[in-house]
């Protein structure tokens, strides 16, 4: 699977993570947001998530709950009536140690779910 070609991924050659938050959230339906510690980017992406008035989902990567992030793509399928772009934001992995893997299992995991 590639995200570039599969999923539409794009890269940013801006060096500046407000502005590249900023693109994410305007261009997304809606953002699910990897926290497992409060950080700066974190909370600009709340703030950012605020200011375009986008849905933010807040969870963390330790107490996932997959039913509740299906739900959440639904609804914003339902409410969209067509696919969702969907912004994945969160904490680092130097900062936050293996939470690199528990996202991309749990996005797995909702992905083979979702009809």
């Amino acid at each position: 699977m590639s995200l570039k070609i599969d999923f539409g991924q794009r890269e940013s050659d801006n060096n500046r993570y407000q502005d590249r938050t900023k693109k994410n959230i305007s261009m997304a339906d809606f953002t699910i947001l990897f926290a497992d510690r409060a950080s700066k980017g974190s909370d600009w992406t709340e703030k950012a998530c605020m200011i375009f008035r986008k849905p933010c989902l807040k969870i963390s990567s330790l107490q996932v709950n997959t039913d509740k992030i299906i739900t959440a793509i639904r609804e914003a399928y339902n409410k969209k009536g067509r696919k969702v772009v969907i912004n994945i934001a969160g904490n680092r992995e130097s900062k936050s140690p293996g939470i690199e893997c528990r996202v991309e299992t749990t996005l797995t995991e909702i992905f083979k779910n979702i009809e």
